[in-house]
């Protein structure tokens, strides 16, 4: 126990004990459990859920649990689990992030925990970074857990099947990619029914590359709406920038992000707009929107700030690479870039949700990776997770190579070509690893100008696809170029994977690997091409093992080591290099004085440098990136845990309502502090001589039908304390003779109507909120710092917002309810009647 507390760095001695004895527990099994047959094995496995069902505790069958998944894995994909894997296992099952290198077995120890906590029936979410992850996952792990008698689902991404996902998420165990189970969640919490809902409670959840999801994608997950008619004023002016010209009309400042008009731009922007002056106060909203246009038109470029797919605009990550759907580019700029492609706009959003705080709604989380002990600190202040070092399994004899940086990138990218085609004609594997697609396909086509034959790996990669591609990616002379994300916790095994191209022959003979026929015709190849792959591979290993070659540096180094992790893996041998140029982002913004002087005593440009003073301030440019990183996402979060307080508010209250819960009450309290509201503000003293009983009897016809008009309130009326009963027992008696009318079951109709209309009202009223909010974190933004701090300006401001929502709900379903009608033909609607006022639209079923 000793060496897990030194590594630990914590007092959980009750875990740490545990954690220690685990491995020698389930070894002691081995040889019973291997001589069972197929069948007693997964008995074994029933008879373990029942002895949870009937309250056994996990802590007390984990033993048994990771010793059957061992023998069954064994059986199924021919893998046994070492020690550090079970460690792994027993690791994520006592709520720790499992820190194991590149090439041990993640995904194998990833089988253990899910399935220990599968057994008690609530359901397991294993989460990947993408759909190609969780596809691999769930094709590995699936076999082995429907093996010991356990459902598995897999989610896919843009997949329209509600009762598709539904019972994918009821399975024991479910695969999926984190953006894709976040708007899953939002899906369900704008359904109109609880019958709607895909999701079910979130028990567990267990992350593969558990820092890229929780830290490097940590984002907003959004669902836009239609866009407002005000979508046509961002396209209007779209079309007027694109007639400016810089260094005429306006100026670009790239390093504050600015850009400025001049003065013969501002004359012309204003006489194109029909304006006297922009910067008056009644044109503030048009001038901070031509700011935007302006800034989209300079500032961001497409396929490489974001890309356009499916028309629709992805932002992307600028630490990963990565497009990713539900990341929308920052401070208002998205619409901008919607507008000048031509796109409609998505302005308004329905529902919105942090990744940090969807992830929190589990009751267990925990998970792995191989780079999770350099963000062991975000971890553990954003998510309470304490991170565990996995002993090596194996010793690495990777040869890391230090850095070549040329002075320009062409120079660089020509020097790599080289590279790759002398490595290629040796026959040794390359993995070329970009910061983005962008880079990648620049990279793809110059090896393809230079006659090298390879294969590309990018984010938009199908999980097939990637499949086919990593399979062949180890074999003699294969080159591929990939995005680091795209390759990230990829396998790459030397020679080739046999089961892949055992379906790669038999594509080029023209059948179906996943026909029946193609099945077959898979198993027949798969000997030979194991024996093929058996013998590439020893001469792959001669050769040095696979070469990875990262093109510029992230600005995190754990997108750095994770890409150098593809080689090297289980003790093989392996080599990795970085090509740099001093016009790479990383070196020319923050050590532009140190390459200064190395360059200015070269002579030749297209001659690399590598020193290690060079390496060291690559270092620290690295190690100041992640600090200002880490400073902003902390910021970022303190601004969302007010959203996301209020969030889970609205939501828990929407649950309750399709659940069925009871708002009689809520709504007779709703009808009493609407009234005393209203009189608050037309009979604001005891004396009658200032009452607006006018004013009262308007605004009291806008809740419910009422005979009551001003001279009858003034005559019923001696003090307000007699007004507020005569209005309130008016109101209770139309809201009883409406519930009266609607017939059928009195209470369960009234009931179902209040739930429908509170429904409506409440998504109504939350997507006006969420847009509010939006445009008060960039208002704040903008604003110099006063004496307040925008944070607690914000706190402020958006809690008195939240109030206010309340009370808006609140009005609005009194003045929907009592005058709702129930439609019995045709499709089940709610239609207001006697208003004219616009209500949410809402539907009810026939009573």
């Amino acid at each position: 126990m000793g060496w897990l507390g030194r590594l630990l760095g914590v007092s959980r001695r009750k875990e740490l004990k545990a954690l220690s004895t685990l491995v020698p527990a389930v070894n002691a099994l081995d040889a019973e459990l291997e001589a069972l047959s197929d069948r007693e094995l997964r008995g074994r496995s029933a008879e373990l859920r029942t002895r949870v069902a009937r309250g056994a505790p996990l802590d007390e069958v984990v033993v048994e649990a990771f010793a059957l998944v061992r023998c069954a894995s064994f059986r199924v994909v021919g893998l046994r689990h070492h020690d550090g894997q079970l460690l792994t296992g027993g690791s994520i099952h006592l709520g720790w992030v499992a820190d194991m290198r590149p090439g041990e077995g993640k995904t194998l120890a990833l089988a253990l925990p899910s399935y220990l906590h599968a057994l008690p029936g609530r359901g397991v979410h294993v989460v990947a970074g993408d759909d190609a992850g969780a596809a691999a996952q769930a094709a590995r792990m699936g076999a082995i857990h429907r093996f010991l008698g356990l459902d598995v689902g897999l989610i896919r991404s843009g997949a329209s099947d509600a009762a598709g996902k539904r019972r994918q998420y009821a399975a024991d165990i479910t695969f999926g990619a984190a953006k894709e189970l976040g708007f899953d969640y939002l899906r369900d919490n704008m359904a109109t029914s609880a019958q709607a809902r895909v999701q079910r409670d979130r028990a567990t959840c267990i992350i593969d590359e558990i820092d890229s999801v929780l830290i490097d994608g940590e984002t907003s997950l959004k669902i836009m709406g239609k866009p407002s008619e005000s979508g046509t004023i961002p396209t209007r002016l779209a079309a007027l920038v694109e007639d400016l010209t810089p260094e005429e009309h306006y100026d670009v400042d790239r390093q504050d992000g600015r850009v400025l008009l001049r003065d013969v731009g501002l004359r012309r922007v204003e006489r194109e707009l029909g304006v006297d002056d922009i910067f008056a106060l009644e044109h503030s909203l048009l001038r901070s929107d031509l700011e935007l246009a302006l800034r989209a038109k300079e500032l961001h470029r497409r396929d490489v700030d974001y890309v356009v797919r499916y028309g629709a605009i992805y932002a992307v990550d600028p630490s990963t690479g990565l497009p990713e759907q539900g990341r929308r580019l920052p401070e208002g700029i998205h619409e901008a870039v919607e507008a000048r492609e031509g796109l409609g706009s998505t302005k308004q959003t329905l529902a919105m949700i942090t990744q940090r705080s969807y992830f929190r709604s589990y009751r267990s989380l925990s998970g792995v990776s191989s780079t999770a002990r350099a963000a062991a600190g975000e971890l553990a202040s954003a998510y309470g997770l304490e991170v565990l070092t996995i002993p090596r399994s194996w010793v690495s004899t990777r040869v890391d190579a230090h850095d070549l940086i040329f002075a320009t990138s062409s120079g660089r990218d020509a020097a790599v070509v080289d590279d790759v085609a002398a490595r290629q004609t040796a026959g040794q594997p390359v993995l070329i690893g970009t910061r983005s697609d962008h880079e990648t396909w620049r990279l793809s086509r110059a090896l393809r100008s230079n006659g090298v034959p390879h294969a590309v790996l990018e984010t938009k990669t199908t999980p097939g696809q990637r499949a086919a591609v990593v399979g062949r990616a180890g074999r003699l002379g294969a080159v591929t170029v990939s995005s680091s994300a795209a390759a990230r916790g990829v396998d790459i095994v030397l020679g080739g994977d046999p089961e892949q191209l055992a379906r790669a022959d038999a594509l080029s003979e023209g059948v179906d690997p996943d026909s029946e026929p193609g099945r077959k015709r898979c198993a027949a190849l798969f000997d030979d091409r194991t024996w093929t792959a058996r013998t590439e591979r020893e001469q792959v290993i001669a050769m040095g093992g696979l070469h990875v070659i990262g093109i510029d540096r992230h600005g995190s180094r754990r997108a750095d080591d994770a890409l150098r992790g593809r080689s090297g893996r289980r003790g093989e041998p392996g080599e990795s290099r970085f090509y740099l140029s001093v016009e790479d982002q990383l070196l020319r913004m923050m050590a532009a004085n140190t390459f200064g002087r190395v360059w200015s005593t070269r002579i030749e440009d297209d001659l690399p440098v590598s020193t290690k003073r060079i390496a060291t301030a690559i270092r620290r440019t690295q190690a100041s990136y992640e600090r200002l990183g880490a400073t902003l996402r902390d910021e970022e979060r303190r601004y969302s845990d007010v959203l996301d307080a209020q969030t889970e508010r609205t939501y828990a209250r929407r649950d309750g309502l399709l659940e069925g819960a009871s708002i009689r009450r809520e709504a007779h309290r709703h009808l009493a502090e609407a009234i005393r509201s209203s009189i608050r503000t037309f009979c604001p003293s005891e004396h009658r001589d200032g009452w607006d009983v006018d004013g009262l009897a308007a605004e009291v016809r806008g809740y419910w039908p009422t005979e009551l008009d001003a001279p009858g309130l003034r005559r019923g009326a001696e003090s307000r304390q007699t007004l507020e009963d005569l209005l309130l027992a008016d109101g209770t008696a139309a809201y009883e003779r409406r519930a009266d009318e609607l017939g059928g079951t009195k209470d369960k109709v009234i009931g179902q109507v209040e739930r429908t209309v509170m429904l409506r009202v409440i998504d109504q009223q939350w997507r006006e909120h969420l847009e509010e909010l939006q445009y008060l974190r960039e208002r704040l933004r903008e604003q110099p710092r006063g004496l307040e701090a925008p944070l607690v300006r914000w706190r402020r401001e958006a809690d008195d917002r939240f109030r206010q929502l309340q009370v808006d709900i609140a009005r609005d379903f009194l003045r929907y309810v009592i005058r709702v009608e129930v439609i019995r033909k045709g499709p089940p609607a709610l239609a207001p009647t006697g208003t004219t006022a616009d209500p949410p639209s809402v539907g009810a079923a026939d009573a």
